[in-house]
């Protein structure tokens, strides 16, 4: 009798599980990007102005708790690129600053779906998780001066001295359309609510638009 109700249990266990396995699918998700920052207005420079393309190639999975709601998880490596020109102007001369970001991410999205329709309309939210592994900010400069009546010029790269955390935290959410059932496009806006930077002059987070598509393989 005790094995009798040990295979009950075992089985009570594993047959959710095992739909779970069953109705799980892969698939590799990819989309372009377009990114910029919020509350990254200091004195020495304005992040806010930052703007430019980028991209995250990657997986993606989906489990359906039922016909209408689901949990979608991705991983995927993202490429974020800004720029932002600034000229500075008095009696003395002109400062232009060409600056640039790069920034390389391993971004995770937990998504959870709901469809509006079988196969159709549907809108997605949750939070998002970004790794960083490398970025850097650079600034291209040209200093023009006049000095005892005689112009000068110079210009040069500075890279600035800011480390960018390693975990970012957020939120993000859209909606897409299952083309067909192997098919998604999707359009997507990620909202990071944690600094980038581990520095009181520098309180930078992100914003991104995002246009995409997955392709289920399984």
């Amino acid at each position: 009798m005790n094995i009798i109700a040990k295979t009950i249990s075992v089985a009570l266990i594993a047959a959710p599980l095992a739909m779970a396995v069953e109705t799980f699918s892969l698939g590799g998700h990819a989309s372009v990007a377009y990114s910029s920052f919020w509350n990254g207005k200091t004195d020495d420079i304005n992040m806010n102005k930052f703007w430019g393309p980028g991209f995250n190639v990657g997986l993606a999975g989906y489990m359906p708790f039922n016909s209408i709601i689901g949990f979608n998880p991705e991983f995927s490596f993202a490429y974020r690129y800004g720029s932002y020109e600034q000229k500075i102007s008095d009696e003395d001369g002109k400062v232009k600053n060409d600056y640039s970001i790069h920034q390389e991410n391993i971004d995770i999205p937990l998504l959870f779906r709901i469809n509006v329709m079988q196969q159709g309309l549907f809108f997605e939210a949750g939070p998002f998780i970004s790794l960083d592994l490398d970025a850097d900010i650079k600034d291209k400069y040209t200093d023009t001066y006049t000095e005892e009546g005689a112009s000068y010029s110079e210009s040069g790269t500075n890279k600035l001295d800011l480390d960018q955390n390693v975990f970012e935290f957020g939120l993000i959410g859209g909606a897409g359309y299952s083309i067909t059932n192997k098919i998604d496009v999707d359009l997507r806006f990620a909202l990071g609510l944690t600094k980038l930077y581990d520095e009181d002059e520098m309180p930078a987070k992100s914003f991104m638009f995002h246009l995409g598509g997955t392709y289920w393989f399984m």
